[in-house]
């Protein structure tokens, strides 16, 4: 799969349009239609900020498929999943947690749920 094909996946995944995509990345509404049309192909360094504000890995736009990479990080694909308001904004709050931090919120949320793993 072509840039111009994952960037408009991932633009349709979180159910936007050009205008707000493109407010999301920084960017013009011409700017993201050039993209997904495969008229243009931005710099690395803007690829790398996508792939940042966008929670994918900037191999994703690079080299593999959004499915295989899920599977060998052991993630799963919101690909055909809608998430509410709530759960977007936990999926960000927890993105924002530094790495080596991140078990100890996944143990936390599953004591106040009184779950084990």
């Amino acid at each position: 799969m072509k840039f111009c094909e994952k960037l408009k996946l991932l633009r349709e995944e979180r159910n936007m349009n050009q205008v707000e995509f493109a407010k999301l990345l920084g960017t013009s509404k011409q700017v993201i239609s050039r993209y997904e049309r495969g008229d243009n192909t931005p710099k690395i360094t803007t690829v790398a900020h996508y792939a940042d504000v966008l929670g994918v890995s900037l191999e994703y736009f690079v080299n593999g498929e959004m499915d295989a990479e899920n599977k060998a990080d052991n993630k799963i694909s919101l690909r055909d999943k809608e998430l509410t308001e709530g759960e977007r904004m936990m999926l960000d709050l927890f993105r924002g947690i530094p790495d080596d931090k991140k078990e100890m919120a996944i143990e936390m949320i599953r004591a106040a749920l009184g779950t084990k793993k």
